[in-house]
């Protein structure tokens, strides 16, 4: 995050070019991983203390109660966080993007409505209702967006891990085989197993 925006030290947060990040956040009975804009909060869940079926309940609870105070919140599984830290980062601009189209929508129907009661006679009904569908047709992109997002990283992240299981099971069977031909000549052949104990012993003393 900090390289990502460019963030600097501010006031006992971090900000740059109107984004602000806060870290443990004391709210109500919660501590926050990040605060970002003080509304968007992102949690990095571990799965060793997020995937069973109370600590799920747990997390609904506690989102449930935060999203009634008006926060956001966005969840990103730690190993995103920690072996594609830029698929984090993408998650977070989505986010904060959709975040920031709810609220640009939110203060221009306010303002419609201010203008629409002061000015009745001046904006008619079809332009009115042309700029709220636009309101809406940009707020339904973003969404999307974000959705074919995570979409895509699920899809990535599954392939990365099936590859990764796959070589460490080609690594632990080169391994096994390599044992067992090295005991088969360490049985063999006793001037081998000679040096291959010396050579065992000197590097156990180091």
């Amino acid at each position: 995050m900090v390289s990502a925006f460019d963030l600097k030290p501010d006031k006992g947060c971090l900000s740059e070019g109107g984004l602000t990040l806060q870290m443990q956040v004391p709210v109500a009975n919660y501590r926050l991983d990040f605060l970002v804009d003080k509304g968007l909060i992102v949690e990095i869940d571990g799965a060793a203390y997020h995937s069973s079926p109370d600590a799920i309940e747990r997390d609904a609870k506690r989102d449930k109660a935060l999203v009634a105070k008006g926060f956001e919140v966005l969840r990103i599984p730690a190993k995103v966080a920690l072996y594609n830290p830029s698929e984090a980062i993408e998650r977070v601009r989505t986010a904060r993007s959709h975040r920031l189209a709810k609220k640009a929508q939110a203060r221009a129907l306010t303002e419609r409505g201010k203008f629409s009661s002061q000015h009745k006679h001046v904006l008619p009904a079809k332009a009115a209702a042309s700029i709220e569908a636009g309101l809406d047709n940009l707020t339904e992109r973003i969404t999307a967006s974000g959705e074919r997002f995570s979409e895509r990283s699920d899809q990535f992240l599954e392939s990365w891990q099936k590859r990764l299981d796959e070589s460490l099971a080609d690594a632990n069977k080169k391994a096994k085989e390599q044992s067992r031909r090295i005991q088969k000549k360490l049985d063999s052949d006793p001037e081998y197993r000679r040096i291959y104990e010396e050579v065992e012993a000197k590097w156990d003393k180091g």
